[in-house]
């Protein structure tokens, strides 16, 4: 683990999921043409794509339990989060990755991959 890898994802988890959950038209900027979520079973591709199913989602609030990184290649950050969602006042576990990479200037991040999953009880 990295101190700089591990500010630069809680930074970045604070602010996104603040903003998915007051205002998710303002995650577009994170998104390039390159930028891919695979969210539960569907895929998504491109930042118009991508925020499309971000604004679909139903108002939900947020609560992170855990948000892991690790320095990647070309200065990116890979992040793993593990939450709890609440949605029409039902909590659902979810796990979520982002493989942040650096703007041209350097000084701030956008996302090229990003996964999202509900860990839903199998009994397994």
């Amino acid at each position: 683990m990295s101190v700089e890898s591990d500010l630069i994802a809680h930074a970045f988890c604070g602010h996104y999921y603040y903003a998915l959950q007051t205002d998710p038209q303002t995650l577009a900027a994170l998104y390039h043409d390159d930028s891919m979520l695979n969210f539960e079973a569907d895929a998504f591709e491109g930042g118009d794509g991508i925020m499309k199913k971000l604004v679909s989602l139903p108002a939900a609030t947020y609560e992170l339990a855990n948000i892991d990184s690790q320095p990647s290649v070309n200065s990116g950050v890979c992040i793993l989060v593990e939450g709890y969602m609440l949605v029409n006042q039902e909590s659902l576990h979810f796990f979520a990755s982002f493989q942040l990479m650096p703007d041209a200037s350097g000084e701030s991040f956008w996302v090229l991959n990003q996964f999202f999953r509900i860990a839903y009880q199998s009994g397994k």
